[in-house]
């Protein structure tokens, strides 16, 4: 466990992806409904090709700009034990926090592998004495298969504060326990539906282009 634990994580796992130069750019990106900053839950769920990468990322920029932490994670096939999880969790968060996680890396480091709720509860006592708010943007979940990813992702969402915000990208349904916040009216699904160009936005693109959205255009489209 300690060879993996201590592979450095790529620094491209920690920032947003650069967006490919063949990308569709959305037009009036601001009619693309965002949800409230102070949302504690949202997961975007679409196929490959939906651009929740690009939500994300924008979600990140918005973020960003209010002054407020954001930190970035891409989930990645190498993620296999519970150790290294913990590890690029605390390393995605030290990119606004350097300090962070101390405690739970030394523990690690000594092959001691805290359950679930322990970790949650380790890295939640932190956010609740930094007393700042700070938003994890986890992109391309779908990699992750290990059912203890999801139950410390769910735990920390029960044991850290209200202002600890999370963000989460797959191609499908993750594991994630939602019941809680989707009651409390906390958590926000973006799926394909609210991902694709509609047509306001269809219409913008076609003028940027020179072409006019009308019955001959959305015969073509449709």
């Amino acid at each position: 466990m300690t060879s993996r634990l201590q592979t450095p994580v790529s620094v491209q796992r920690l920032k947003p992806s650069q967006l490919p130069a063949t990308l569709i750019r959305r037009p009036g990106a601001e009619l693309l409904h965002y949800p409230d900053t102070r949302t504690r839950l949202t997961l975007v769920t679409a196929p490959a090709g939906f651009g929740k990468t690009v939500f994300l990322g924008g979600l990140h920029a918005r973020i960003d700009s209010s002054g407020e932490d954001v930190c970035w994670l891409r989930a990645d096939p190498s993620d296999t034990t519970p150790a290294r999880f913990l590890r690029v969790l605390i390393e995605a968060l030290r990119v606004r926090r350097p300090l962070f996680g101390a405690t739970l890396l030394g523990a690690l480091a000594t092959e001691w592998l805290p359950d679930p709720d322990t970790a949650a509860i380790l890295i939640g006592n932190e956010f609740h004495a930094e007393k700042r708010p700070l938003t994890l943007l986890l992109d391309e979940c779908e990699r992750w298969l290990e059912p203890f990813f999801w139950r410390t992702l769910s735990a920390l969402l029960r044991e850290a504060p209200a202002d600890f915000r999370l963000a989460v990208s797959a191609r499908h349904p993750t594991p994630l326990e939602t019941t809680r916040l989707e009651g409390e009216g906390n958590a926000v699904r973006i799926d394909l539906d609210a991902l694709a160009f509609d047509e306001t936005q269809t219409a913008l693109w076609l003028a940027e282009k020179g072409a006019a959205w009308n019955g001959d255009t959305r015969r073509r489209v449709t």
